[in-house]
């Protein structure tokens, strides 16, 4: 696959998604300054990659983040967990998908690595960060 139809591939799988309302591909710097962005949203970041020769075979690493708003309030610690457990859910719902049997195109990574974020930067977001390859 050439790395165009694997990140077109990605958007659709999250779009897909019920709770997505949006999908970016770039520098998370780019994303988490853009005031237009829906919430709860995926956000692919390419992290490098290999060219095996004796394999004959692209490994692409992506780091992918699932973000949504944090309700401020009293409560704003809790809200946080709340985003946070929901996000990690879509992310495992993303991991699913991805891993399709019906796409024998690509392998994705077994053992796909999580974080739970929380950033304030303007808008208040919680969520994980996935990294995975392809």
């Amino acid at each position: 696959m050439t790395l165009n139809q694997i990140i077109k591939r990605l958007k659709t799988i999250c779009l897909a998604h019920n709770q997505i309302r949006n999908f970016g591909f770039g520098l998370v710097q780019e994303f988490l300054t853009d005031k237009t962005t829906l919430y709860p949203s995926a956000f692919l970041m390419d992290s490098g990659g290999q060219i095996s020769v004796q394999g004959h075979l692209m490994s692409f690493n992506y780091r992918m983040f699932f973000v949504d708003l944090v309700h401020v309030s009293s409560d704003t610690k809790a809200n946080e967990l709340d985003v946070q457990s929901d996000m990690m859910s879509v992310a495992a719902d993303v991991v699913t998908q991805i891993n399709n049997g019906g796409y024998t195109d690509w392998k994705v990574s077994s053992e796909n690595s999580v974080q739970l974020v929380y950033e304030e930067d303007g808008d208040m977001y919680a969520g994980v960060v996935m990294d995975f390859t392809i």
